[in-house]
């Protein structure tokens, strides 16, 4: 693409000699949406769950050709996973999509999450995936420093200032790393 907006070869962009990266090629999409788990051997292929499917369902807990199986699968660099979230594994990592404006400009409906279970994560301010009557809802999270209080907060004004309630009364999927939407 860029050797095309200022017409050159696209050799002359590629710097090195024999061994070095080969050219990419064009028509190869940088995220790969497949039907199936496999992907190529350098991609990790994550299933993407329809959220109101993924009733008493853990991420990673899917099972193979059962009814909650996800409609497809998305491909990521393990590099740009690790950017991301540096322990990740592919049991503790899944996609799906949000449901409903309340966190809206931030998340849309229909914008896909991805969500990393952390055993060692400890609950701190920011963007959590929370399990509520067997749908994954995304919500901004205010931990009080005192106490065992948390106020979760939607990025939509429309929904109000928040709602204050125990640590123990929340079902925390994970953390939501990363987001993606269709323009």
């Amino acid at each position: 693409l860029i050797a095309r907006h200022f017409d050159v070869p696209a050799e002359t962009l590629f710097a090195g000699g024999p061994g070095s990266s080969p050219l990419p090629n064009e028509r190869q999409p940088m995220i790969t949406v497949t039907r199936k788990k496999e992907g190529p051997d350098n991609m990790v292929m994550l299933p993407v769950l329809s959220n109101p499917d993924q009733k008493h369902v853990a991420p990673g807990e899917m099972a193979e050709g059962s009814a909650l199986s996800p409609k497809f699968f998305m491909g990521f660099s393990p590099l740009f996973l690790s950017h991301l979230a540096a322990e990740w594994t592919n049991e503790n990592l899944v996609l799906t999509t949000v449901r409903g404006d309340a966190m809206s400009p931030t998340l849309n409906d229909g914008d896909l999450m991805l969500i990393i279970r952390d055993k060692q994560w400890h609950l701190h301010d920011g963007v959590v995936a929370l399990r509520v009557e067997g749908l994954i809802l995304p919500k901004r999270v205010m931990v009080h420093p005192i106490g065992k209080r948390v106020t979760l907060i939607s990025d939509n004004s429309f929904y109000g200032a928040g709602l204050d309630c125990l640590r123990e009364e929340l079902e925390i999927v994970g953390r939501i790393i990363w987001c993606g939407r269709q323009l």
